[in-house]
């Protein structure tokens, strides 16, 4: 019987101490762990913001592409817009060049065009142009009597714009004289005998327009003084004609 009692009370008091271990070591543990998470969630380092990338500037004109710069060119000048038709050309530097006569002049021109715009590249970069270094493209040609001038577009790096395309400066230096040779040449038997109500009827093209601004219009009064007189001598064979041949039907009779 002692035996059995001092067993007993020996597991229960080894009961006791493993009961007061574990409550400890559990109290120790949370402890722990409730003074250790905060601490980590302090030092954790949070991940720094993703870098944006460079943006790329876009251009409001669409000249980012040469067929975008130049149909931008002539949808400004069919709009009479010559101050942002303008902005298609590239500066002469040197000279004091007045881009907004030079876009109005070209837009005057453009039925001298000779090219395809639907052939015109929609990539920024361009395309490869035989004879051409990279960065240039040939739009067609503008042909003027017996002068042939290239359009050539070039890529430049615009501060604002970013890379964009505009007409050359050897070809904006080239529209005056191309311009004069248009207009010196000599009119049609058709416009020395239109009447001046059917001329009136046709829509002013881009160079009318432009003389008209530059009020060269002094001499359209002898010019449709010269197209009434070539149709009253027209009208006048013509009835002398008439009557030559009824005079000739009476005759026969």
């Amino acid at each position: 019987m002692p035996l059995r009692r001092k067993s007993r009370r020996r597991i229960s008091e080894s009961l006791h101490w493993t009961c007061t271990l574990d409550i400890t070591l559990t109290a120790f543990l949370f402890l722990g762990l409730a003074a250790y998470s905060p601490a980590q969630l302090l030092k954790s380092p949070t991940p720094p913001p993703a870098k944006a990338g460079p943006t790329t500037p876009t251009d409001p004109l669409g000249r980012e592409t040469p067929r975008g710069a130049v149909m931008g060119l002539l949808i400004s000048g069919e709009h009479d817009d010559y101050e942002t038709a303008a902005r298609y050309l590239q500066p002469t530097p040197g000279l004091n060049t007045n881009l907004a006569q030079r876009a109005e002049e070209f837009q005057a021109l453009h039925t001298k065009f000779k090219g395809s715009i639907d052939l015109l590249s929609q990539d920024p970069n361009g395309t490869i142009d035989p004879g051409l270094p990279p960065g240039q493209v040939r739009a067609g040609v503008l042909v003027v009597g017996s002068m042939t001038v290239d359009v050539i577009l070039v890529r430049v790096d615009d501060p604002e714009a970013g890379k964009i395309w505009l007409v050359s400066k050897e070809t904006v230096a080239s529209i005056p004289e191309l311009y004069a040779q248009m207009e010196s040449a000599a009119p049609t038997i058709v416009d020395q005998v239109m009447p001046a109500a059917l001329g009136r009827l046709r829509r002013p093209q881009g160079g009318d327009r432009l003389r008209q601004r530059r009020g060269v219009q002094g001499g359209s009064g002898r010019a449709r003084g010269i197209g009434r007189s070539a149709v009253a001598r027209h009208t006048d064979v013509h009835d002398a004609e008439r009557g030559n041949t009824c005079l000739l039907r009476s005759g026969r009779a």
